[in-house]
């Protein structure tokens, strides 16, 4: 029937760089931490982006030239830009942070301006150094070259020299650079490296889960993919599943690292998508397989359900396969908070889980979003 689920479909925006995407946040690791879901929802109109709440009411006029995270109460949003005619916004523009009724609580002065998390957000003031800012817009810690991503149970991987350590929200080293790479803490672990092989450490740094892995990824409700083989060429890694003890729950059998963001699979709403010959399921945490698509997508579920494309036209499935949008829309971006957007006849709008239209296909796009 044709029938396929469009990869890297993410609300997101490029800032400096880095991509930035609203309901997924994506660090320079490489490693993606799921944000909450949003409160408002973008929207433009004649090229200047406001926001609606989940009943489509406009609550912030459309006055910015680009608007970026949503997270803890704060949007990063961009002024004073100069419109180039060729379809780019926002050139030489400044970014601040507004709160949910519109206010101003940090003025645009950052050439990048990141998501909050645990209270901090990653910025710049100029050039290639970022450092990361509270609440109020103070640098608490200081612009460096090597900072990147987001706090997770207070601590952020820190290079120094060729090793990885961790520091905390004040910049201390507080676990030492002993390893050859390092990811994020998800659910009180986090992957490192040693000696090519990647095991887990708890927030003190102690190894919980001794590294053995060729590959491993971050948990995700109580299970994280690894690989005990080599990944080799793309779509002919073997990876299964360990759970926080490092017990292999799943064994290693599946591809799954997703072309666009290089990442491997998660579990979401307690499904993850693996990749088997040319198609994706979804499997629950025995592994067994509970949806099929003719595609190598790998879109997670968000609120409970996927975009699927049928003929160049996207539409909505649950995880019993069931459409329950019908295939229409010219792009289909994923649920999020309880709406999607979608586009329609080159205006975009905004649905809500039942199909219906909370704010009509009568305007621009939300925040650019890349396909890969």
């Amino acid at each position: 029937m044709g029938l396929w689920i469009r990869a890297g479909v993410k609300k997101a925006i490029l800032l400096g760089g880095l991509l930035v995407s609203q309901f997924l946040m994506v660090s320079p690791s490489g490693t993606a931490t799921p944000a909450e879901p949003p409160k408002l929802f973008s929207f433009s109109q004649n090229g200047r982006f406001g926001f609606i709440d989940r009943t489509g009411k406009v609550v912030i006029k459309p006055q910015f030239d680009q608007t970026g995270c949503q997270q803890e109460g704060l949007i990063a949003v961009q002024t004073g830009g100069i419109r180039s005619g060729t379809g780019d916004q926002g050139l030489g523009g400044k970014w601040g942070y507004i709160d949910l009724t519109g206010k101003t609580v940090i003025p645009p002065q950052f050439e990048y301006a990141g998501c909050f998390q645990e209270g901090l957000a990653l910025a710049s003031m100029k050039g290639e150094s970022h450092g990361y800012i509270d609440r109020t817009g103070k640098m608490v810690i200081q612009p460096s070259r090597e900072l990147f991503g987001l706090f997770s149970g207070g601590l952020l991987p820190r290079q120094v020299g060729n090793s990885w350590g961790y520091i905390n929200q004040r910049g201390t080293l507080v676990i030492q650079p002993l390893f050859e790479s390092a990811r994020p803490f998800r659910e009180g672990l986090a992957a490192v490296r040693v000696k090519g092989k990647y095991g887990f450490i708890d927030r003190t740094g102690k190894i919980v889960i001794q590294p053995q892995f060729a590959y491993a990824e971050d948990f995700s409700e109580g299970l994280a993919a690894v690989a005990t083989k080599p990944l080799g060429v793309p779509y002919s890694e073997k990876l299964g599943f360990i759970d926080r003890t490092g017990k292999l729950v799943i064994q290693p059998q599946y591809a799954g690292i997703n072309a666009c963001t290089g990442e491997g699979p998660h579990f979401s709403e307690g499904l993850a998508a693996v990749v088997v010959g040319d198609r994706t399921q979804y499997i629950d945490k025995t592994g067994k397989v509970m949806l099929q698509i003719p595609s190598r997508a790998q879109e997670p579920f968000s609120n409970g359900l996927i975009p699927f494309y049928i003929r160049d036209r996207g539409g909505y499935m649950d995880k019993q396969g069931r459409i329950v949008i019908p295939a229409q829309f010219q792009a289909a971006r994923p649920f999020a908070g309880g709406l999607a957007a979608v586009q329609l006849k080159d205006k975009w709008g905004y649905l809500d889980r039942s199909g219906n239209f909370v704010l009509p296909p009568e305007y621009g796009p939300p925040a650019w979003e890349p396909e890969c």
